[in-house]
């Protein structure tokens, strides 16, 4: 059986750039990920976390076209921006309706035909004063969309005679860009004149090129993500010193100390865990790094939603501290008998989507890391749970290499995240005694902005 013929990923692009169109899946529609979801903004960062790659439902929209009353060319007035990552993205496309629905969580249609670039001009100029659906999978979010006056659907308690019980119901509620980018920080904002495409900027709305939203990634020329740092290398540079791109590191078996940047052999793993999870996990660490900018700052208490923040964070390096020391297959057992044909860039673009083809030991061995982090990444949600913020009043903290042993996460030199409630300042005996912990749970190396501060008997290394 042959898969339906589609438009490569070029004429998908080209099609787009000759009407300056957005593909758009928006928040609280019909159209939406589905019934029995949430509400903005947990359905779009539900798709921006990656959890939708089955299919969602989306509106192609470009200069000029309406987003409120009655007639409008979208389902909605915020919405993420999508692009498609290979030809068989584009499961259906139609100038209404195209039939989807839902099943097990992902958007479908009853029965996939072939698409040829003629029925993605006509779904946009066919259209009429209604909105299209183009059923996309296996996609990047690659900005927010907004037509002011911006609306999100919410559930709004109606006011009711005294002695009854509260009536919830839906209806549109404003919603500001200030929020809208607090509630997707690192995504840049888009939205449509009557002529062209704009982005928000901190001085207003300004013309972007429709080519720096819309940039192919081919099957043939993708590289994947080689050296997979077990601790974000945005988190090992907050220990750098003023001028200077090292942390010290002591290490262990040869009680040894010297200089290393954050690309030292010693905080990465090569291809340790799969792709799709390595990239996926990038915009729980933008979010987390966003967070430490306002606890440096001077934030002192943490909200529920911050502390899962930290916890995502925490389950990420967790479980690839675990994967650093815990070795799975040694041998050929589950091995493919016939391994897959494919050039090793395509097997690498799939993986990037889940996909994994190759039929190697290496390729299984990825999965399964890359499984335990998104198994302890949703573990999160089911068992909420309060962090705290550690600060020392004197000396520094040292960053061990075992993540995995106890619930501690690094902020900077005298910072650092724990469970609990309520902040928390540890006086210099604290310290010492919290750094001699981290040393004797440390398996190959500790790190810190200066060692000879962390009381624990370490001295710098020599700087030349």
């Amino acid at each position: 059986m042959s898969f339906p013929a589609k438009p490569s990923l070029d004429e998908v692009c080209s099609f787009l750039a000759q009407y300056q169109a957005l593909v758009v899946h928006c928040s609280g529609t019909p159209k939406g990920i589905g019934p029995g979801q949430e509400h903005y903004p947990h359905d779009l960062q539900h798709v921006w976390l990656g959890h939708a790659q089955g299919g969602i439902s989306c509106s192609v929209v470009k200069p000029g076209d309406r987003f409120h009353g009655a007639v409008r060319n979208c389902t909605g007035s915020v919405g993420l921006v999508i692009a498609p990552t290979e030809s068989k993205s584009i499961v259906a496309v139609a100038p209404h309706d195209a039939g989807s629905y839902v099943e097990n969580g992902a958007r479908v249609v009853a029965h996939e035909v072939d698409i040829e670039v003629t029925d993605l001009n006509q779904s946009l100029t066919e259209r009429g004063d209604n909105y299209n659906e183009w059923v996309v999978r296996n996609f990047k979010v690659v900005g927010l969309f907004v037509a002011e006056p911006a609306t999100t659907w919410q559930d709004v308690p109606m006011p009711m005679s005294e002695g009854m019980p509260t009536h919830i119901i839906g209806q549109d509620v404003d919603i500001s860009i200030p929020q809208l980018a607090e509630d997707f920080k690192g995504l840049p904002i888009y939205s449509l004149s009557e002529r062209e495409i704009l982005r928000c900027t901190a001085s207003g709305w300004h013309p972007v090129a429709h080519s720096d939203i819309y940039s192919p990634v081919h099957e043939e020329n993708y590289q994947p993500v080689v050296r997979q740092h077990v601790l974000p290398a945005a988190s090992i540079q907050r220990f750098f010193s003023a001028g200077n791109s090292c942390v010290e590191v002591f290490l262990r078996p040869k009680k040894k100390s010297f200089l290393q940047g954050s690309s030292w052999g010693g905080f990465v793993e090569i291809r340790k865990w799969d792709e799709q999870v390595e990239k996926g996990a990038n915009v729980l660490e933008a979010a987390f790094q966003d967070l430490v900018d306002r606890i440096i700052a001077g934030q002192d208490a943490l909200t529920p939603e911050e502390s899962l923040v930290v916890a995502q964070f925490w389950a990420i390096i967790s479980e690839r501290s675990r994967a650093r020391r815990q070795p799975l297959i040694s041998g050929s057992m589950l091995e493919s008998i016939t391994p897959s044909a494919l050039p090793q860039t395509h097997l690498d673009h799939l993986e990037r989507q889940g996909i994994f083809m190759a039929g190697t030991t290496e390729q299984i061995n990825r999965a399964a890391y890359g499984l335990a982090q998104t198994m302890a990444i949703l573990q999160t949600r089911r068992r909420p749970s309060s962090w705290r913020i550690v600060r020392a009043n004197e000396g520094q903290f040292l960053v061990s290499d075992n993540y995995h042993h106890d619930q501690f996460v690094p902020v900077n030199p005298t910072t650092y995240l724990a469970p609990g409630n309520g902040a928390l300042t540890l006086d210099l005996t604290a310290v010492e005694e919290f750094n001699k912990f981290l040393l004797a749970a440390s398996e190959q190396y500790v790190f810190a902005l200066s060692l000879s501060e962390c009381g624990v008997g370490i001295k710098a290394p020599p700087r030349g």
